[in-house]
């Protein structure tokens, strides 16, 4: 694992997303995002990671270690949001594990990937992704 990447943040968690702030990290319930425009196939709003359902059947069919638990989303555009072909995927949130040896791993606060998660990520709609070689 020798890729860290960083996603773009499309919008934001709405007040009707049920989040319990008793534990240490948050229980997440029901989330629901306010997007300013269409989101990536992979995207975050930090701490929390999500994609398309599309890609996660890819990561599912390529084997792809490092993440659990798909729970889907509820989304809105915001009303003042200028794109004119709004998506309608659906989108899952996602736990990125702490593994040494997955495909996908969090070190601290970075995303770290394998080249085998960057070549899945390629050929789907990660337009907005920056990623650094360590």
């Amino acid at each position: 694992m020798d890729l860290q990447i960083q996603l773009h943040v499309p919008g934001e968690i709405s007040e009707k997303s049920y989040i319990d702030h008793n534990y240490d990290p948050f229980k997440v319930y029901h989330l629901h995002m306010v997007f300013d425009f269409n989101p990536d196939d992979f995207f975050t709003s930090y701490p929390l990671y999500f994609i398309s359902e599309d890609l996660f059947k890819e990561f599912q069919n390529r084997n792809i270690t490092g993440f659990c638990n798909p729970r889907l989303i509820s989304y809105e555009f915001n009303s003042q949001s200028w794109e004119r072909n709004k998506t309608a995927k659906k989108y899952f949130m996602i736990d990125i594990l702490s593994d040494d040896g997955d495909d996908m791993k969090l070190d601290g606060n970075r995303l770290l990937i394998s080249e085998r998660v960057l070549d899945i990520l390629t050929k789907f709609s990660v337009n907005h992704m920056a990623v650094d070689k360590l």
